[in-house]
């Protein structure tokens, strides 16, 4: 299995994807690429989008929607027969989307006095601090990375 873009080093895309799968039998053609639920590998998902070109068994799948799931590939030949499928035994692949940017959020307050709040613009005689809060509110969560933010730098 290939996927483009890449996945990025936490295993997510923020964008729509694309996964190959090529499968080679040296017995008999393969005829398509089937997509399968994880949780139900009877369900055949593909519907036309697993047909395999005719000169190197490969296939496509685009993957537009935020998820985070696995699918099972298995290559259907054409005697009707199923076998392994892109370099795996039927091995889940993730397919993890998130395209729902964090909120972020920020509030400026005076340490010396509690953490009170500060109105930006007002004179005081004291540091004021910036706390930023990042959150992942939709329905898939891919999580924010944490990080630390200095300024000046």
């Amino acid at each position: 299995m290939s996927q483009l873009p890449a996945k990025n080093a936490n295993g997510w895309n923020n964008t729509n994807i694309v996964v190959e799968g090529c499968a080679h039998n040296d017995e008999t053609d393969i005829r398509q690429i089937n997509r399968r639920d994880i949780t139900d590998p009877h369900i055949n998902i593909t519907e036309d989008d697993g047909v395999v070109s005719s000169d190197d068994d490969c296939t496509s799948f685009l993957y537009e929607d935020e998820t985070d799931f696995s699918d099972v590939y298995e290559a259907e030949q054409d005697s009707g027969g199923m076998g392994m499928c892109c370099g795996t035994a039927s091995e889940p692949y993730p397919i993890r989307i998130d395209k729902t940017k964090p909120i972020v959020t920020y509030e400026f307050v005076l340490p010396d006095d509690g953490d009170a709040p500060y109105t930006p613009g007002q004179w005081v005689n004291q540091p004021v601090r910036l706390l930023i809060t990042c959150e992942d509110t939709d329905d898939v969560q891919s999580g924010v990375d944490p990080g630390d933010f200095t300024y000046p730098e």
